[in-house]
């Protein structure tokens, strides 16, 4: 039952009321009905009058039909009020079985409110809860947060270096490039004079091996004559064979540069291999490159 109808059952109780009220206490018939009032003559109450019993009589006729007006009026006021009283009980049976169907309602609705307040209060739980948790994932944001922006300065400095040593390498990759290309250039150039130089080279080894075996030839004999010899004859013999054999080693080196020295006869077959074995426990090839080298340039 909702408020509607009991909207609805209050105003039929007020009607009711309101007619049973009207009932009970009619309201007085109007003057121009002429229930209770009848014209009077004008009389005199100083001289009689001959009809008064005449009156009288027709008053008292109409008061008994009055009576009998008000009775059937009584009557039909009765039955009908007994009938509205039976319409009012039933109304108002109604009305309790209602307000005990409203009741029992009340009751649920106490219930389910009850309950209402029970999962509001663990909604209220939750939901401290969940901004508890809330405020944990803001911390950890910000700190993720942090953390990300320090990562990314230390990543754009690391980026920055790396640029910058790219660019480095990439300059110094250019001029060895550029260095390589130079070498290159340079060894087309002088491939054919570093061929020659190697080619001359050989020549030179070979015409040092060669000097180096007639000087362990010449010294043998000069060797034995010391022996013979006193000291002082010995160190003028010495001298004597530097500046001989100076001057014979300067004239066939100036002599085998004309010539080619691919292979030489005369001094393989004046060479034996003892005289070969001295000859290479004997040379020094640092002094025998000093000497090619101070021919090559008396030579040019």
């Amino acid at each position: 039952m909702n408020f509607d109808e009991n909207a609805q059952v209050r105003n039929l109780l007020a009607s009711i009321l309101s007619s049973h009220t009207n009932h009970l206490h009619p309201a007085e018939p109007d003057i121009k009905n002429g229930y209770y009032y009848r014209e009077k003559l004008c009389t005199s109450y100083s001289t009689p009058i001959a009809n008064s019993n005449n009156y009288y009589l027709l008053h008292q006729r109409d008061n008994y039909d009055d009576a009998e007006q008000d009775q059937e009026y009584s009557f039909r006021d009765r039955n009908q009020f007994l009938k509205e009283i039976s319409q009012v009980r039933q109304d108002i049976v109604r009305l309790r079985t209602e307000m005990n169907g409203l009741a029992k309602q009340m009751d649920g609705m106490e219930i389910d409110l009850n309950h209402s307040k029970d999962r509001v209060h663990e909604i209220e739980k939750g939901l401290t809860a969940t901004q508890e948790v809330n405020v944990n994932l803001q911390v950890l944001l910000e700190r993720a947060v942090n953390n990300q922006r320090e990562s990314d300065v230390h990543a754009t400095r690391a980026m920055r270096h790396i640029h910058t040593n790219l660019a480095t390498v990439v300059y110094e990759t250019g001029q060895l490039r550029g260095r390589l290309t130079c070498i290159a250039n340079y060894q087309k150039q002088h491939q054919g004079n570093v061929s020659h130089m190697a080619e001359r080279m050989r020549e030179y080894t070979s015409m040092l091996e060669q000097a180096q075996g007639t000087i362990q030839s010449l010294k043998e004999p000069s060797n034995r004559i010391r022996l013979l010899l006193s000291p002082e004859a010995e160190d003028v013999m010495n001298s004597l064979d530097i500046k001989s054999n100076a001057d014979e080693i300067k004239d066939r080196y100036k002599h085998r540069i004309i010539r080619k020295r691919a292979s030489n006869p005369e001094v393989t077959t004046f060479s034996s291999p003892v005289v070969l074995n001295r000859k290479k426990q004997a040379w020094l090839p640092q002094k025998g490159l000093r000497i090619l080298l101070n021919d090559y340039h008396d030579g040019f």
